[in-house]
């Protein structure tokens, strides 16, 4: 089936046999099929990557996120930066910090979706202060861990 419209039509096929209780052989159907990776959510903090990445190493992180954490008076370095949001992100999405590289990207690899990014962005200010937030439509933009992060040192430059 080469033809997406062909795709769509045999998908939706399968699903309305599927729902009026007819057995599918999924294993079958899936029979040469390549495996891909699910993005996991905050629900659901089962993880389905199956080809780890080997090109990058994690952030270390050595402290554990205080509960209610204190804004940050001292100037933020980019390590400072770079491990905040490594944390922030590892309570948001439930991913642990291990697994939270530079190069993930937020929507597809982390599950970070338009209402966590609300919840993201409240525990960077807590963290980093204002003084280190960018405007909300600019984090948009942001695809990468390593985006969100320079995003977040250049509002902190342009405030100073």
């Amino acid at each position: 089936m080469e033809d997406s419209q062909d795709t769509n039509t045999f998908c939706e096929s399968l699903r309305a046999l599927f729902r009026r209780g007819y057995d599918i052989n999924w294993p079958a159907l899936n029979a040469g099929g390549s495996e891909f990776d699910l993005a996991p959510y905050a629900f659901n903090l089962t993880d389905f990557s199956r080809f780890p990445s080997t090109e990058e190493s994690p952030v270390s992180v050595t402290k554990q996120p205080a509960a209610n954490p204190e804004p940050v008076d001292e100037a933020l370095s980019s390590q400072t930066v770079a491990e905040t949001v490594v944390e922030v992100l590892s309570l948001v999405t439930g991913h642990p910090v291990e697994a939270i590289t530079q190069g993930k990207k937020l929507s597809s690899e982390l599950g970070l979706d338009s209402v966590n990014l609300i919840e993201l962005v409240d525990k960077l200010r807590a963290r980093l202060g204002e003084a280190a937030m960018p405007q909300m439509s600019q984090l948009f933009d942001v695809e990468t861990v390593s985006d969100l992060t320079v995003a977040l040192e250049r509002a902190a430059v342009n405030q100073e």
